[in-house]
């Protein structure tokens, strides 16, 4: 009988996700290079499940990249425990990314990374109840090797929301340590962020389906350990959202010192700057999303644009834990 109850607590699960990208970049900057960058990611995954709590998956993310000299241009295999309990979710090993993204500002963590850093590959703890949540990542960027350099990021992310209002936060720290032949014109680096921001969303208000506003603080802190002292450079984000019959919004202005984050958006080194999205949903349903958008960036006193296109599409089968369905083009 035991055995018979064990069998029927197991079952499998598989999804096939397809992500495509355009992302043409028409710059004339000085911090960012013009570019035009368009492929597609294949991440299928294979799931052992016991009790709807425990699973086990396999799978890997497959970048082919358009014009590339190999039809494979980046290949990263996935193997993860994870754990879902009421209140509190655990997952080990080498698996996607996207809930780190998708809660970070660009600031924090560039948008070309969703495309060529899909994966961590370490840990991501979370505990949720009620209107709050909050997470803790460790993601092993570098083994040590004679030519290879020890990096890491530790960060903890959250929010907690109560009626129309919320509050975010998001720190973390890359630490860029040395290969085991150091080298004495690059030395041991920590650089590292925290961001709080506060807010509103105010739905269905102005006749428009979503309507968010907030105002954020972002501090950065890097030092090159034996050359530099800490550096702390603080500045504010400002940041409206607009959504309508599948039809966004989305301006964020930066007002501050600027900042050298490993992994954020370069813009962000700037005293100031504005980002303008507008953007549009021909496709948005479960499993094939479709955005069509511009974006312009306001930034060395000139005007840059920017023209994207995504395409997400994941077919799963019955018993697939479903994804987050909101929109996380523009975040």
């Amino acid at each position: 009988m035991l055995q018979g109850a064990n069998l029927v607590a197991q079952s499998t699960s598989w999804s096939i996700g397809l992500n495509g990208f355009a992302d043409n970049r028409e710059y004339k900057s000085q911090l960012q290079p013009p570019e035009s960058l368009l492929g597609t990611q294949l991440v299928p995954e294979f799931h052992l499940v016991k009790d709807t709590i425990h699973t086990f998956g396999v799978g890997f993310s497959m970048l082919s990249e358009f014009g590339h000299t190999k039809l494979i241009a980046d290949f990263d295999f996935q193997l993860y425990y994870r754990y879902r309990g009421q209140n509190f979710n655990f997952t080990f090993g080498s698996f996607s990314k996207n809930d780190i993204y998708a809660c970070s500002p660009k600031a924090i963590y560039h948008d070309v990374l969703t495309y060529y850093n899909p994966n961590i590959q370490g840990l991501l703890w979370n505990y949720h109840k009620g209107g709050g949540s909050q997470s803790v990542y460790l993601d092993w960027t570098g083994r040590k090797s004679e030519t290879t350099r020890e990096t890491f990021i530790m960060g903890t992310f959250g929010t907690y929301s109560r009626g129309l209002f919320f509050l975010k936060n998001h720190i973390y720290m890359y630490h860029y340590a040395s290969a085991n032949v150091p080298d004495p014109n690059s030395p041991l680096r920590d650089n590292g962020v925290a961001y709080l921001s506060v807010g509103a969303n105010l739905n269905g208000a102005f006749y428009v389906d979503s309507l968010s506003l907030s105002v954020g603080g972002m501090q950065s802190y890097q030092r090159t350990r034996g050359v530099t002292d800490w550096e702390t450079p603080l500045g504010l984000l400002f940041e409206v959202k607009i959504q309508h019959r599948g039809f966004g919004v989305t301006n964020t202005l930066y007002v501050g010192q600027g900042h050298k984050l490993d992994w954020g958006d370069p813009f962000y080194q700037l005293k100031r700057y504005n980002r303008l999205d507008i953007y549009f949903n021909p496709l948005l349903f479960e499993s094939v999303r479709a955005m069509f958008g511009i974006s312009l960036h306001f930034a060395e006193q000139k005007i840059h644009h920017q023209q994207q296109f995504f395409l997400k599409v994941l077919f799963n089968s019955d018993n697939f834990h479903k994804p987050d369905t909101k929109n996380h083009f523009f975040r």
